[in-house]
């Protein structure tokens, strides 16, 4: 009789603890979740990966919503925060859907993600501290010795319709698939996301997308969406109509198939890559094929009419390795008719090459040869945060003259550059520094001036 009631009252128990104890446990571990020291854990797992600093306002979990976390808010690099202040990632909510069973056995298995009004913000110097280094701030700053622009001597290759690719295969070639996947796709929807690309030395974003919704395959079985892009901006000049971007899930591959867009009245294709696979290779391409008789219009007061154009650039390495990001850019124009506020130059030709390895960012040469008038110029951006950038007008002393009262930031007569003739002369122009201190030399006898 005596083991019955027992029995009973264990049951009871059992049935109490079922009944009250799993939805005290489930609120109480919310409650811890969305206390301080709560938030400050989940920051911390996320700083722990991407090294940057991280806080969130809030985070919940459920069976039937899985785990949100709410206003996640991750800064700019301590040099880039001093000159940005937006941060580089604000998300309203992310939600990820976990597999319980295989959470219960330790293992991470997620079936999809929702992500709320993401607003990302990258500056461009950022691909200059990769890897990052602190920067003496109490040490002088000087330009780094870059090699002067030199005489344009001789002719260009005319651009062909196609510029050749670099003799490397990109990490981001597919594999093959060597089974068939039959697990359930998993999606990754965002909804309303933002993305500018910034710069110190600039006011206004370089580059926008006011928004962007759409669903991306990451795992599963093969599948394929669309994001549709709307408000793009580029140096202040809009792109009228909304941009979709079919995408294609191969796994272990993501294809961004190619999409036909433009900038400043030139047409190009773009296309992107990324590979689920250990490090997550990825390749990011685009080529401006040849065409002719163009007109691009940066601004009101400045716009150019091209004879010919074409160019190709590619940027690839692996997500999860920044110091394997590399990628190099070329273009080449002939004939460029170009007017500036009412004033008008003719350019024979022009080219440009850039690249970027091991975190620094190089302009190796960007040139406008004319007959009347010239521009030369290179520049780098350098691990630790410090770039400089030189430009070397080519023309006859008297237009120097006329340029430098827009140039120089005082009444003082210009210093010129003499040249082999006479006729010639050069007026050297520098910037340097780091992100919150810009130096500007207007000429190589001018003292640098701090303008940020």
């Amino acid at each position: 009789m005596l083991k019955k009631r027992w029995r009973k009252r264990l049951g009871l128990v059992a049935l109490t603890l079922t009944v009250f104890g799993l939805p005290l446990a489930f609120g109480l571990s919310n409650l811890l979740l969305m206390s301080a020291k709560g938030r400050s854990f989940v920051a911390a797992r996320v700083q722990r990966v991407i090294h940057l600093e991280t806080s969130v306002q809030g985070c919940t979990w459920s069976p039937w919503n899985g785990f949100t976390v709410y206003g996640l808010l991750i800064k700019q690099p301590a040099l880039l925060g001093k000159a940005i202040s937006k941060p580089i990632l604000t998300a309203e909510s992310i939600r990820i859907h976990p597999e319980w069973r295989a959470l219960l056995g330790k293992r991470l298995v997620i079936r999809g993600i929702d992500i709320q009004r993401p607003d990302l913000v990258l500056a461009i110097e950022l691909l200059s501290q990769i890897p990052s280094a602190p920067v003496e701030q109490s040490v002088a700053v000087k330009p780094p010795d870059l090699a002067a622009a030199g005489q344009p001597t001789g002719g260009i290759v005319a651009a062909p319709n196609t510029l050749p690719a670099p003799a490397k295969k990109p990490p981001a070639s597919p594999p093959q698939a060597s089974h068939v996947v039959t697990a359930p796709t998993v999606w990754v929807n965002f909804t309303n996301a933002r993305l500018n690309v910034v710069s110190t030395l600039s006011k206004a974003p370089l580059y926008q997308i006011s928004r962007m919704d759409g669903r991306l395959p990451i795992s599963g079985k093969n599948a394929g969406s669309e994001l549709v892009l709307d408000g793009i901006k580029m140096l202040g000049n809009a792109i009228p109509s909304a941009v979709k971007i079919p995408v294609k899930w191969q796994a272990p591959v993501l294809n961004f198939e190619t999409v036909n867009a433009g900038f400043f009245g030139i047409d190009c294709k773009l296309q992107a890559q990324i590979v689920f696979t250990p490090g997550i290779p990825f390749l990011i391409s685009g080529i401006v094929p040849k065409q002719d008789d163009k007109e691009m219009v940066f601004s009101e007061a400045l716009h150019a009419k091209l004879g010919s154009i074409a160019g190709q650039g590619r940027f690839q390495g692996h997500v999860l390795a920044p110091g394997s990001w590399q990628g190099q850019w070329l273009f080449q124009t002939l004939s460029m008719d170009a007017e500036y506020a009412g004033n008008k130059a003719l350019f024979n030709h022009g080219h440009g090459l850039m690249m970027f390895q091991h975190g620094i960012l190089r302009c190796l040469d960007a040139r406008l040869i004319g007959d009347d008038i010239s521009f030369l110029s290179n520049g780098m951006a350098m691990s630790d945060g410090k770039f400089a950038a030189n430009l070397r007008i080519v023309a006859t002393p008297e237009s120097l003259a006329i340029i430098a009262k827009r140039t120089q930031t005082d009444s003082a007569p210009p210093q010129l550059t003499p040249l082999s003739t006479p006729q010639r002369a050069a007026l050297d122009i520098r910037a340097f520094g780091f992100p919150g201190r810009v130096f500007y030399q207007p000429n190589p006898a001018a003292k640098p001036i701090l303008i940020r």
